[in-house]
């Protein structure tokens, strides 16, 4: 049997079309998206790079540190335990140490090293073993060179000032104490002791010395790592806010 259906026929110019799929080309990517890996994986390199610069300059900060205030605290030691082991003998009709002796000087320089010594030690250790994120906090970097330098900076002056006729490194150092140690044949070799303290006073202008460079080593780098963030935000905001969230994560 035939099929008496016919299309249906409608007015006007809205007639129907057949349908079709459309398919719209794919966005073709921009320089920066098809640059943005490359340029991570090298900025991330170099950020790397930069980091373990950084951490080497601490670590040899704090070693250096703690080594010349072993010596310091080993001299001044050595100094305190001489006079006290000594500080009644008489030689020559007379006490072979000032009457009324200054002893806070080298009491001084020897907690002071003493204390940058444990603080340099614990410091190392509280970095290493505890929190890898105060290492990387700048704040606790600048406040802890900042105390060590203004610390050995005034340690300095007033170890060096108070050098005086009353004092242990002034009176070991003047000729009465080395016609004492000649002719009075006592236990104390106070030139030897004028040498140690003397030194003691020199390892000390070396030790701020070298903090007040490490410091501006440390500023310079973290100059440079902070241009680099800058580059790493730019190249981010460049390919994206997906990519700006993945490079937060991997830096």
């Amino acid at each position: 049997m035939a099929s008496n259906y016919q299309q249906p026929q409608y007015p006007g110019p809205y007639q129907p079309q057949p349908h079709a799929v459309q398919y719209q080309p794919l966005t073709p990517l921009t320089p920066d998206l098809k640059q943005g890996p490359v340029a991570g994986n090298r900025l991330h390199e170099a950020i790397k790079l930069w980091k373990g610069r950084v951490s080497r300059v601490r670590a040899i900060s704090r070693v250096i540190s703690a080594l010349l205030d072993t010596v310091m605290f080993a001299f001044m030691a050595f100094v305190i335990s001489v006079f006290l082991a000594t500080r009644h003998d008489e030689a020559l009709g007379r006490p072979i140490w000032p009457r009324d002796p200054k002893t806070w000087p080298t009491v001084m320089l020897l907690v002071a090293s003493l204390a940058t010594m444990a603080a340099s030690i614990l410091v190392a250790l509280y970095y290493c073993c505890c929190f890898k994120r105060a290492a990387d906090s700048w704040k606790v970097i600048v406040v802890s060179y900042g105390i060590h330098i203004a610390l050995w900076i005034v340690v300095t002056f007033l170890y060096r000032w108070e050098k005086a006729l009353d004092d242990l490194w002034g009176w070991s150092c003047t000729d009465i104490a080395t016609e004492l140690q000649e002719r009075g044949h006592i236990n104390v070799d106070f030139s030897k002791l004028c040498v140690i303290q003397g030194a003691s006073w020199i390892i000390s202008i070396v030790e701020t010395s070298l903090k007040i460079v490490f410091a501006i080593v440390n500023f310079l780098l973290y100059r440079k790592l902070k241009k680099m963030e800058k580059a790493k935000r730019h190249l981010a905001q460049g390919a994206g806010e997906g990519a700006l969230g993945l490079l937060d994560a991997v830096f």
